[in-house]
């Protein structure tokens, strides 16, 4: 955890790919993060990882009962949900309209992770923009020969692998599929039949 205290990067194997993680409430460690992956400051919010409702309360409000419902269907699991941010979250980890992506990861090591850091933590993909993620720790190597990798299990997924479904819900009538992924689209349906988007 001396890496993420001091405002280092780490990477650390998710679901299907591994992701680049820092201390989110470090402005200068998510500045380092962007430029690290060629990212336009400006593209939006970046995902947080939560381990559980609590830890959640610290970044978002309170989650609405449409909100609860897909948690409690999809987390642990691969479904980042846009939610209005608490009003202390720092601007530059909000999205737009002082939004904020969350998701409780499944990933065994993500978990164990977030157990011992013991609050929220940036998750964004290991690849610099426009290229593919980092799959295993030699392809994040290849890239990134100085970054601290956080134990892996070898290959994740295949090269088809889909990334989080993304669904904003911070407006409290409206869901809205902002980039299908991992849970299929018609489970999604099933607890969200006015579901917008593709």
């Amino acid at each position: 955890m001396a890496v993420l205290r001091q405002g280092g990067i780490i990477a650390c194997p998710a679901e299907t790919m591994f992701g680049l993680g820092v201390d989110p409430f470090q402005q200068a460690a998510v500045t380092r993060l962007l430029q690290l992956k060629q990212r336009p400051a400006d593209k939006g919010g970046l995902i947080l990882l939560v381990a559980d409702l609590g830890m959640l309360r610290m970044v978002a409000c309170e989650p609405a009962p449409l909100a609860r419902r897909l948690m409690d269907r999809f987390w642990p699991g691969p479904l980042t949900l846009v939610l209005p941010a608490h009003p202390a979250l720092p601007h530059w980890i909000a999205g737009p309209d002082h939004t904020v992506a969350v998701r409780i990861p499944a990933a065994p090591v993500a978990t164990a992770l977030l157990a011992i850091w013991r609050k929220p933590l940036v998750s964004t993909s290991a690849n610099r923009s426009g290229l593919p993620p980092a799959r295993c720790a030699d392809e994040l190597r290849q890239q990134w020969p100085e970054l601290y990798i956080v134990p892996d299990g070898g290959t994740l997924g295949d090269g088809d692998s889909l990334p989080s479904t993304l669904i904003d819900l911070h407006h409290p009538d409206r869901a809205v599929l902002l980039r299908s992924g991992a849970i299929p689209d018609v489970l999604l349906r099933q607890e969200i039949p006015h579901l917008e988007g593709p």
